[in-house]
C-alpha cells in the first residue's frame, strides 16, 4: 500500500527560478527585485546567495512548505539546486517535474501546462501527493477526475504573474470550490496582505501559496502570522 505524507496547512512560499534574488538590504528584512538571472545560471541554484537568502528567509518567517518552479540552468544545475532546498525545507513541493520530485525525495508535484498529462503523473507518481493547478470549472472537473490530492486554484485575487491573461476568481468562488471537496485547496494569487490570508482560510483553503511576498522577508513573516 503507497504511503504519502500530510499536506501541509499555512503559508507556502513559492522559489522561481525566473530570476535571481539580491541579498537584503542592510537593516531590512526585505529582498530587492529580481536580478537579471544570469547568476542563477551560471552557478547552481541552490549554492547562489540569492537562494541561500531565499531558503533563510523562508525558514525564519515558517513557511509550511516550500514549492519550486521554473528552475534556471542545465540539468545538473537543477537537480542541485533542488537537494538543497530539499534538505532544508519543511515539506518541498515541486512543479511539473516528475523525475526530479522523486529524485530528492520531495513530498508533493504539482502538475500544470508544462507538466506530462495529469492522467499520466496520477499512475506514475508513486508516493508524491500529486496536485493540479487550476483556473476554472473545466480544470477542477479533470483535475478530480484523475485523482488528484490537492487543488491549487488561481488567481483567487488580482496578481501580476496572471491577471493579464485571467481575471481573479474571488474569495467566494474559492470558498466554493473548497466546500465541493473532496480535494484539499491551496489558493495563489494575490495574496500579499495579511487580511487576504485571513480571508482564504475562512473560506475554506487549506494552505495560501505567494510568490512575490516571498521575496520579502518582513512580509512572508507577516502573511505566516496571519495564518
Amino acid at each position: 500500500m503507497t504511503t504519502r505524507a500530510a499536506l501541509p496547512a499555512g503559508v507556502w512560499a513559492i522559489r522561481s527560478g525566473a530570476g535571481a534574488i539580491s541579498a537584503p538590504d542592510a537593516g531590512t528584512g526585505a529582498g530587492s527585485a529580481p536580478d537579471s538571472g544570469a547568476d542563477a545560471v551560471a552557478a547552481p541554484i541552490g549554492g547562489s546567495g540569492a537562494d541561500r537568502w531565499w531558503r533563510d528567509s523562508a525558514r525564519a518567517a515558517g513557511a509550511a512548505a516550500w514549492t519550486l518552479r521554473l528552475l534556471a540552468g542545465n540539468g545538473t544545475q537543477q537537480l542541485n539546486s533542488t537537494r538543497a532546498f530539499a534538505a532544508e525545507a519543511p515539506f518541498l513541493v515541486v512543479h511539473a517535474d516528475l523525475a526530479l520530485a522523486r529524485a530528492v525525495g520531495a513530498g508533493a508535484l504539482i502538475a500544470g501546462t508544462r507538466s506530462l498529462p495529469w492522467e499520466v503523473l496520477a499512475r506514475q507518481r508513486g508516493e508524491l501527493l500529486l496536485g493540479a493547478a487550476v483556473h476554472d470549472a473545466a480544470e477542477i472537473a479533470r483535475a478530480r477526475s484523475c485523482g488528484v490530492d490537492f487543488l491549487v486554484l488561481s488567481p483567487v485575487w488580482e496578481t501580476r504573474s496572471k491577471s493579464y491573461h485571467r481575471p481573479p476568481l474571488g474569495v467566494e468562488v474559492l470558498a466554493q470550490v473548497a466546500a465541493a471537496g473532496p480535494q484539499p485547496v491551496v489558493a495563489l494569487g494575490g495574496l500579499n496582505r495579511a487580511e487576504r490570508v485571513r480571508q482564504a482560510r475562512a473560506a475554506g483553503a487549506h494552505a495560501v501559496a505567494v510568490l512575490g511576498a516571498a521575496l520579502d522577508a518582513q512580509l512572508l513573516a507577516e502573511l505566516v502570522a496571519a495564518w
